[in-house]
């Protein structure tokens, strides 16, 4: 037998003795049916609620009567039955069976079988998509009172006398739907794309899955309706006048319009199963290969799952960030009581959401990091996947290329770095030097103070600066002793020498004169790293001495007696966000990796802008305590226009 299937979309007069006594409600836009409920064929007057679905109340007549099929006389029931579950559905689950009496003759009977089960909408909806699984089974057949039998019953919210319905009837010859308002055809060649006639779509006895979307109009002439059958896109209008915008209201799963063709006095009952509905809150649409979204084919839920879908939903994933957000769903049988993780490298917690579930800010280790994500439901099992990050060693932002300073140790004087000049016991040497013919040469004894300033120093009045690197060579002395609190360099925001910034975590801070500052400070195993203060009240508490050891790989220390290459980059936070960057190399391997760093808060008037070297320390004994520098630049191309307020 050929089927051809007749889509219909009609407004009608409905019957409306329907109350509403249950409603839906959406999880992050989704509201699936499957029918995991009890088995139910109650005697009417009928209740029932089934994951949030109801009767159409007077409408609908449940069980079986006298006659097979019959609640009285010729009105049909609704049954909710295992044996009707979809077998390519949710399995261990019902679902829902229509009844038509196919009459005395076996040609159908009239406009007076059950009016179905009912779905209502917590609120009107503006938009929807509506997924179902429809089984006509092999004894019955189209035509009689068949022909005109409304599938689905549908009102929109204050005009429940006037609803539409979508339908398959077995039509005439012309193929495709078409829309009536009180029986007026409004497009009498039909609505939509043809649905044509084929073997391979025979109807009867299978499963077959059909999906609808329904937009309300805003100006009478844009309302969407789509409908697939099938997989196949067989209506698609843009220019639908819904007539009454208040929003989608219910739907009636089975009406009680006409009945089917069959064997003589018995009972044909239409199944329905597996029903998904959803709003434009729902994030999992699928494309249907027009640029269509749509809900789609059931994605079975066959047992306990747990699933990492973003950032990838692959084994592997490769970041530039040291901090990642990961996001997936989790589902069984059993409800999912939790969601938690784990990193390999450091790091647990729980996760936002259980069967859509979120976990932000994870932070990775350079390298490898394992992160495990655990699905716990309520019976006491766990279920895990994971993911493998891998935290590379480099940030995507492009490091600063123009020079600002080189060191001038060549000329044999110091005149670059005399801004704010404490001489002490360093001097220019010719050994030991990296290249050329001079370095500087400190001793421990007293090192003295050198600095430059640059960038919107008010001595210097030049462009901010908010992205700068530093590089030089740095030499130790063979015996030299790591003492606690040396720095090498510390990298300054300065105002004004009365700026009056003297607290940082409520404690006394230094450099009063500077909102913040970032200190290049060595370890006593020999092995750079960053320390940030910066002053109370610049959008919040400030930080004092706060550490950004080296996170990349294992820690490099300088070599004593040889020369070291060191190279840090530091790039301001936008304000008030905590996405500055700090990075430090040690012989050009990159060791420490930051790009979360909140260097300012919420100050913007001055950038980077003094540079200091130094110990700030005296390793003993100091007669053979030195090292040397050379070959130093500072280097940026991060520049603004000096247009800064009045320093306070």
């Amino acid at each position: 037998m050929k089927l051809k299937i007749l889509i219909t979309f009609i407004f009608l007069i409905l019957n409306t003795a329907d109350a509403i006594s249950g409603t839906i409600s959406f999880t992050n836009g989704l509201w699936t049916q499957s029918f995991d409920c009890a088995e139910w064929s109650a005697d009417w007057p009928v209740t029932l609620d089934c994951n949030g679905m109801d009767t159409a109340a007077l409408n609908t007549c449940a069980g079986v009567g006298v006659v097979p099929c019959q609640w009285d006389n010729d009105s049909m029931g609704e049954q909710i039955l295992a044996s009707a579950n979809n077998p390519n559905g949710v399995a261990g689950t019902n679902a829902q069976v229509h009844y038509f009496y196919t009459g005395i003759d076996g040609k159908g009977s009239v406009n007076d079988v059950s009016g179905g089960l009912k779905i209502y909408f917590p609120s009107n909806l503006p938009e929807y998509w509506f997924r179902f699984y429809i089984y006509f089974p092999t004894e019955m057949g189209w035509g009689g009172t068949f022909s005109g039998w409304k599938t689905l019953y549908c009102d929109t919210e204050g005009h429940n006398t006037y609803g539409w319905y979508f339908g398959f009837p077995r039509g005439s010859d012309s193929t495709g739907a078409y829309l009536q308002q009180s029986a007026t055809a409004l497009a009498s060649s039909g609505y939509g794309d043809n649905w044509l006639e084929s073997d391979s779509r025979q109807g009867f006895g299978r499963w077959i899955p059909v999906e609808y979307h329904a937009k309300m109009d805003t100006n009478g002439t844009d309302g969407i309706f789509q409908a697939w059958v099938d997989e196949t896109l067989i209506i698609d209008r843009a220019d639908v006048n819904w007539a009454y915008n208040e929003g989608f209201h219910d739907i009636g799963v089975g009406s009680n319009g006409d009945a089917a063709v069959g064997p003589p006095n018995s009972c044909v009952g239409i199944r329905f199963d597996d029903f998904a509905i959803a709003t434009t809150a729902y994030n999992g649409f699928v494309d249907d290969g027009h640029g269509n979204p749509r809900i789609g084919l059931l994605n079975i839920v066959t047992g306990f799952r747990v699933d990492i879908t973003s950032p990838t939903s692959e084994n592997n994933y490769t970041s530039s960030l040291n901090k990642i957000n990961i996001s997936g769903s989790a589902s069984d049988k059993s409800t999912i009581e939790s969601v938690t993780w784990s990193n390999d490298r450091g790091g647990s917690g729980s996760a936002s959401g259980t069967t859509s579930w979120v976990i932000n800010n994870i932070t990775l280790l350079p390298g490898q990091n394992i992160i495990t994500v655990a699905a716990h439901n309520d019976t006491g099992e766990t279920l895990t996947d994971t993911l493998i990050v891998t935290y590379a060693s480099s940030i995507t932002d492009t490091a600063p290329q123009k020079i600002i300073l080189e060191d001038g140790f060549e000329a044999n004087n110091v005149i670059n770095w005399d801004d704010d000049f404490i001489r002490g016991d360093t001097h220019i040497d010719t050994s030991p030097v990296y290249q050329g013919t001079y370095a500087l040469k400190m001793e421990s004894s007293d090192p003295g103070n050198y600095a430059h300033f640059f960038g919107d120093h008010p001595g210097v009045d030049g462009e901010m600066v908010t992205d700068v690197t530093v590089i030089e060579h740095y030499r130790p002395s063979e015996n030299f002793d790591w003492v606690t609190g040396l720095k090498l360099w510390i990298m300054n925001c300065y105002e004004s020498w009365g700026a009056g910034y003297y607290l940082a975590a409520g404690q006394s801070k230094p450099h009063t004169w500077a909102p913040f500052y970032m200190t290049i400070s060595v370890n006593g195993n020999g092995e750079p790293y960053g320390q940030l203060t910066r002053a109370d009240g610049l959008g919040g508490p400030g930080t004092l001495w706060q550490n950004f050891w080296q996170n990349v790989d294992q820690p490099a220390a300088f070599s004593k007696g040889q020369w070291n290459k060191l190279r840090f980059r530091l790039k301001l936070n936008s304000l008030g966000a905590n996405d500055g960057i700090f990075q430090l190399w040690v012989d050009d391997k990159l060791k420490c990796n930051y790009s979360d760093v909140n260097f300012r808060g919420t100050y913007s008037q001055y950038g980077w802008n003094h540079l200091m070297m130094s110990m700030h320390a005296n390793p003993a004994p100091t007669q053979s305590q030195w090292v040397s520098r050379d070959d130093i630049q500072i280097i940026s191309d991060a520049l603004l226009p000096p247009d800064k307020p009045e320093v306070r």
